[in-house]
């Protein structure tokens, strides 16, 4: 009986950890952020960031410096994945009792200069952008 409630733990547990946000349609958002980066306007870049986003910075503030990061780095060329890490845990509200999230770290080459841009993602089979910063010395 000892071994079958072990073995049943173990296979939940096991079961819980390897569930984790769907990289490959993670990185299909990336994709098409830098497709609408290159060949879209400002505006449509802003579309696809979370509403929640827009609650710490207003919408203007935010184009502003999209458009400082295009002047400053020039027009996107390609990227690189060096760093990616997956996380599951327990949320501290009842509403989000499992989290799980990703974080995609790039370095994005432009045609004046480079970044170091991370993405941040959550959901399990539909992920969904939660956060993207870009870091570079030649913006500010």
């Amino acid at each position: 009986m000892l071994n079958k409630i072990t073995i049943l733990f173990l296979l939940i547990f096991i079961s819980g950890c390897s569930s984790g946000v769907d990289i490959e349609k993670s990185e299909k958002i990336v994709d098409k952020y830098y497709k609408t980066l290159s060949e879209g306007s400002t505006e449509e870049v802003l579309d696809m960031l979370p509403p929640e986003i827009f609650e710490n910075q207003s919408r203007e503030e935010l184009a502003k410096y999209y458009r400082r990061v295009k002047y400053k780095l020039g027009k996107y060329k390609t990227r690189e994945l060096v760093w990616k890490q997956e996380k599951s845990g327990v949320g501290v509200s009842s509403s989000d009792r499992v989290y799980n999230n990703l974080v995609l770290v790039y370095d994005v080459y432009y045609s004046k200069n480079m970044s170091k841009e991370t993405f941040v993602f959550i959901g399990k089979d539909n992920p969904k952008l939660i956060g993207h910063t870009i870091k570079s010395n030649e913006i500010f």
